[in-house]
């Protein structure tokens, strides 16, 4: 599985060190640099064997209120693409406790990318997908393919402006080591990153913005 921006052409690689190099366990975090709300990713589901291969791209709760995942077309047939054969099936659902894509698929699939699907981080916080496979001989056991770790981070135009700066750090400064810091308010929209508190990760997110103007 790789995740692209929106473009569906520039990588969004792991964060340097997560997971190991040479790590092949099922179901490593993948940790990845934040991302703003409102952002939009691209995942593309490959394979590198032919035949049926069930998976499931799922967010549970909490995480389902701050990302969602979407695929392209009526009945999703935009996001299945020729390697993934002739009768593979793609379908959204959701329950009380998940929600996602499921794949259904076909012995006509061969090895390549078999789907693409999009991701937009909705809300501020920490985010977990889950890529699942399942074994069409027991499809009530399914186990963890890999598992990607985002955090979504509030723009820091704190006082809409339309331009990161001085202004905004003050805001900022004046929330300053907050540990009380609630959704969807997240003191005034200084938590940036949604963790409960001010400190200096929302400081860093700023200073990574800094100067930029939002629209």
């Amino acid at each position: 599985m790789r995740v692209y921006l929106e473009d569906g052409l520039t990588p969004l690689e792991p964060v340097e060190g997560y997971p190991p190099p040479d790590c092949n366990e099922p179901g490593a975090p993948f940790v990845y640099a934040p991302v703003s709300v409102g952002a939009k990713l691209t995942f593309v589901v490959s394979s590198s064997r032919a035949g049926a291969w069930n998976s499931d791209l799922l967010m549970r709760a909490p995480y389902r209120s701050r990302g969602r995942i979407t695929c392209r077309g009526d009945g999703c047939v935009d996001s299945l693409l020729p390697a993934a054969g002739t009768r593979t099936m793609l379908y959204s659902w959701a329950d009380s406790t998940f929600s996602g894509l499921s794949q259904s698929g076909h012995r006509t699939a061969m090895p390549g990318d078999w789907y693409v699907v999009d991701f937009e981080a909705t809300a501020p916080g920490r985010c977990v997908v889950e890529f699942d496979h399942w074994d069409p001989a027991n499809s009530n056991v399914p186990w963890t393919v890999r598992e990607l770790h985002f955090t979504h981070v509030r723009l820091p135009d704190l006082d809409g402006s339309g331009c990161v700066d001085f202004k905004d750090l003050a805001l900022m400064a004046q929330q300053w080591m907050r540990t009380d810091c609630v959704e969807p308010d997240g003191c005034g929209g200084v938590d940036l990153d949604a963790d409960g508190a001010v400190g200096f990760e929302d400081v860093r997110g700023l200073a990574e913005r800094w100067l930029e103007q939002s629209d």
